[in-house]
């Protein structure tokens, strides 16, 4: 990742999803993928 113009080493995770259109819509999909990306990058915010 660049940052200030600096290469920084960051974590990363790869992550693919498949979601099939005959169960979901494209909508619910993307509602989804926005909820785990938040999730994923503040942990904090998940409930128990």
């Amino acid at each position: 990742v660049i940052r200030n113009g600096q290469a920084v080493a960051v974590k990363a995770m790869p992550l693919s999803i498949t979601f099939d259109h005959r169960a979901c819509t494209g909508g619910e999909a993307a509602r989804f993928t926005k909820v785990l990306a938040e999730h994923l990058q503040r942990p904090s915010v998940t409930k128990s």
